[in-house]
């Protein structure tokens, strides 16, 4: 269970994130060769939406990754290090989309929730509406998958959180 979908080709994951507007020029890098590099280095395949092409309800870029979990977490990683590496004043909280299903999860956290990483450390979660933008992580996934996150009476969806210390919510539809 994780809000990542595999593919036919044996091994091979997508994960579709938000990357706020103003980040999105660091991840690209000069010419687009930061995220050149970036796919060679992690063999994953990385595709943003353009510039002005935002997330309903919203002011951030699609950004889809394919490829091995390995190749996700490292792309994950990078994604939300340049994001937290923005001045202050450019990172702010932005509101959380209500359109579809999505997950808010501390980028510090990330990798506690695949299920590579096994967990170790647990931390009370924090609110996302007074998190900021640069903690926050927003996952999109399809409605059709919502329930499978939320579990059973929300049954997966607590357990992911102890398990974590993160603060997981999927949005209204």
């Amino acid at each position: 269970m994780h809000p990542m979908h595999r593919s036919r080709e044996d091994g091979q994951y997508f994960l579709k994130v938000l990357i706020p507007s103003y980040a999105a020029g660091s991840i690209i890098g000069k010419g687009g060769q930061t995220i050149v590099q970036l796919q060679k280095e992690t063999g994953a395949t990385i595709k943003l939406s353009k510039s002005k092409d935002f997330y309903p309800g919203t002011t951030e870029r699609v950004c889809l990754i394919q490829g091995t979990v390995e190749a996700l977490n490292a792309v994950h990683g990078f994604i939300a290090e340049k994001i937290r590496e923005m001045p202050q004043n450019v990172a702010k909280t932005e509101p959380v989309s209500i359109l579809q299903p999505q997950t808010t999860v501390n980028p510090d956290r990330i990798k506690q929730t695949l299920p590579s990483s096994p967990t170790t450390t647990k931390s009370s979660p924090s609110d996302p509406m007074t998190t900021s933008r640069a903690n926050q992580v927003k996952i999109i996934v399809p409605n059709s998958t919502a329930g499978l996150i939320i579990g059973k009476g929300g049954a997966t969806v607590k357990a992911v959180m102890e398990q974590s210390g993160a603060w997981v919510q999927l949005s209204q539809k």
